[in-house]
């Protein structure tokens, strides 16, 4: 993927409340490249969509899904609108959102994301099998692994 065209995009949080869901999930779709290379979009939010449509969001995730990038989606708090996540990931070819309340929940989260991605990855049968160090051998392929 590349990242400087995904990173272009992000916005410096504001003190307006806005969570702009539709608007982060559209438009992704040309800075990803092969949809048989395991992509994703993982989409964290603490609300509700409150700029776009709720509509909106969720087709913006089915969009994605139709290229051939799955939408993971995390909710990070208790107040984050769960029945609107959920749709979304599922559109996003997802089976629902994942809430999390901690540090700890949110690296177990994003360590699940990328334990799916599983676009050439190397088989292995121990860790050492694998090419770079913050790869883990996972299931009989090598998989990267958050650093703690």
């Amino acid at each position: 993927v590349n990242a400087a065209s995904l990173t272009s995009r992000l916005a410096d949080p504001s003190v307006d409340s806005a969570t702009p869901i539709e608007a982060a999930l559209t438009g992704l779709q040309p800075a990803f490249g092969d949809p048989n290379d395991g992509q994703a979009v993982v989409l964290l939010s603490d609300g509700d969509e409150s700029c776009g449509t709720a509509a909106g969001a969720v087709e913006a995730a089915g969009a994605l899904w139709r290229a051939g990038i799955k939408v993971h989606v995390v909710a990070v708090t208790t107040t984050a609108n769960k029945d609107l996540l959920d749709q979304i990931a599922l559109a996003g070819g997802s089976v629902s959102s994942e809430r999390v309340l901690s540090e700890e929940d949110l690296r177990t989260a994003l360590a699940s994301v990328l334990s799916s991605l599983t676009a050439c990855a190397c088989t292995c049968s121990r860790r050492s099998d694998c090419t770079y160090a913050n790869e883990d051998c996972q299931g009989g392929i090598c998989v990267i692994v958050p650093y703690p």
